[in-house]
């Protein structure tokens, strides 16, 4: 059997090689472009609903647990601005808090107005 040695300068020093130390480094990286679910989580958010997700072993599908998860966020995250939804007065008003803290984004806010009436319309009898 031949008789192992190791290598001197295996593992190269810093000093002796050009590094440039990733930005990503220890962290998770979402593209931006990545949403999920009905309420279009993305970045940071996407990552904590991942997250509790996985803590309490729920589905990501679930449009409850969505929902449950975005309450959540509105009530503890004060980014939101969960007590001015509260307080809103008017549907369109809401669907700006919404899509200006929420989603950050203000496309098809009509769309978003729309869906608000008739799931009221539906759910007031």
């Amino acid at each position: 059997m031949a008789k192992y040695t190791p290598e001197k300068n295996f593992r190269p020093t810093s000093a002796e090689t050009q590094f440039t130390p990733s930005p990503y480094a220890g962290c998770v990286y979402i593209p931006s472009e990545e949403v999920f679910g009905i309420f279009k989580f993305r970045g940071l958010m996407l990552l904590g609903f991942r997250a509790y997700c996985f803590s309490r072993n729920l589905d990501m599908n679930d449009s409850g647990v969505q929902a449950d998860y975005l309450l959540k966020q509105l009530e503890e995250n004060t980014e939101l601005r969960g007590s001015e939804l509260k307080n809103v007065e008017t549907i369109e008003k809401a669907a700006q808090l919404i899509h200006e803290y929420i989603l950050k984004d203000n496309a098809n806010i009509d769309k978003t107005v729309n869906l608000a009436y008739d799931f009221l319309e539906r759910n007031t009898a």
